[in-house]
């Protein structure tokens, strides 16, 4: 999974803005999605950009919480 992407900002960004100014994110957004298994619908309708954006802003919160949801890489410290 991409670790880079900030998703707390990226949805706060969302939430003011709209996707505009956000399709390089978004589409990475897309691709973690992809590679780890999240709703085959929601990926597509985030990667859609002829979807209206409050139909990709909810896309995006669904394939977000699956991404929230992964365990942490194998090699990445879990407190004990």
């Amino acid at each position: 999974m991409d670790t880079d992407i900030d998703l707390d900002r990226l949805s706060h960004h969302l939430a003011e803005h709209g996707v505009q100014g956000s399709e390089t994110l978004l589409a990475r957004v897309v691709r973690a999605g992809r590679a780890t298994g999240a709703s085959p619908v929601a990926v597509s309708v985030l990667a859609d950009r002829c979807e209206p954006d409050a139909v990709r802003v909810r896309a995006f919160l669904r394939v977000a919480r699956h991404l929230l949801m992964l365990p942490p890489p194998a090699d990445t410290p879990v407190a004990a």
